[in-house]
């Protein structure tokens, strides 16, 4: 299996490049595909901030709990 890398990048600030880019990679996913996005905008984190609750929904507490959702 190959990976493959997609960059979304522009020096201009509200090109759309977050929402392409989580659009993308839900699109992805949804075609069953692994897909690892990666924010590297450090002013905003516009693409974590789009994500934040899925990802803490789905992160396994340390005290081997299953249902608990992080506050």
């Amino acid at each position: 299996m190959t990976a493959q890398v997609i960059c979304f990048a522009s020096a201009k600030g509200g090109a759309g490049k977050t929402i392409l880019t989580a659009s993308f990679g839900s699109f992805l996913a949804d075609l069953k595909k692994k897909v690892l996005l990666i924010d590297c905008d450090w002013s905003t984190h516009g693409l974590t901030l789009l994500y934040l609750e899925p990802v803490k929904k789905s992160i396994a507490p340390m005290d081997g709990t299953r249902n608990k959702v992080l506050k």
